[in-house]
């Protein structure tokens, strides 16, 4: 992706000892020098330490804020990282990681809160004229390859993959169990016993 997208090279990579990262002559290959920390020394990859440090934590905080389960930490991570590289910082004199990256400015209208409540809009396939035209989700990571957003749909168990979403900030989506339309006869969440996250040995499949 970097000679594709930047047309560049990576010169060293420097890591720790894992042996995923141990393909010396993949490196080798594209001309890249590799720089292995010292055993059981993480201080010698100190800024990685630190930035994965940052991430978990954000990570917690994500989790904790929302009250959703530890089964989304994978989801929650990619939003830290998605949100990380688009905060200014004074190591790059204030600009950010994608800004240094790319010379362009990221879009902060596209920031959301993470785990807030979130009307998808269905597809014209999953509707008829008298029914719902959304579906209540829970927003819980941003789309990498898609211009959109990804949002877990607890009634179907999948994530919904879409441009078209309203975005209810206000509200933590883990307090809308059993939520109710205004004037409507029917809810969301019809069997109030439903459960809203997908468990943590669950297939989450995209749609």
């Amino acid at each position: 992706m970097i000679c594709a997208r930047l047309s560049a090279t990576i010169k060293v990579f420097r890591s720790d000892n894992a042996q995923e990262y141990k393909d010396k002559n993949f490196l080798a290959e594209n001309g890249t020098i590799p720089e292995y920390s010292c055993p059981n020394t993480s201080q010698q990859n100190g800024h990685v330490e630190r930035n994965h440090i940052h991430i978990l934590e954000t990570v917690r905080a994500f989790l904790n804020s929302a009250a959703c389960p530890e089964s989304l930490w994978g989801k929650a991570a990619l939003t830290a990282v998605y949100t990380k590289n688009r905060i200014p910082s004074p190591v790059i004199a204030n600009n950010s990681p994608y800004e240094h990256l790319y010379g362009d400015l990221p879009n902060y209208d596209l920031l959301r809160l993470f785990g807030c409540a979130c009307f998808v809009l269905l597809q014209p396939h999953e509707r008829t004229k008298l029914k719902l035209r959304a579906q209540l989700c829970c927003f819980i990571v941003y789309g990498i390859e898609h211009k959109g957003y990804r949002s877990w749909d607890p009634i179907s168990k999948r994530l919904r993959i879409s441009r078209h979403v309203i975005f209810w900030e206000h509200k933590m989506f883990s307090s809308l169990l059993g939520f109710q339309l205004p004037d409507a006869v029917s809810c969301y969440f019809i069997d109030l016993g439903v459960s809203l996250f997908p468990n943590a040995d669950a297939d989450v499949v995209l749609h």
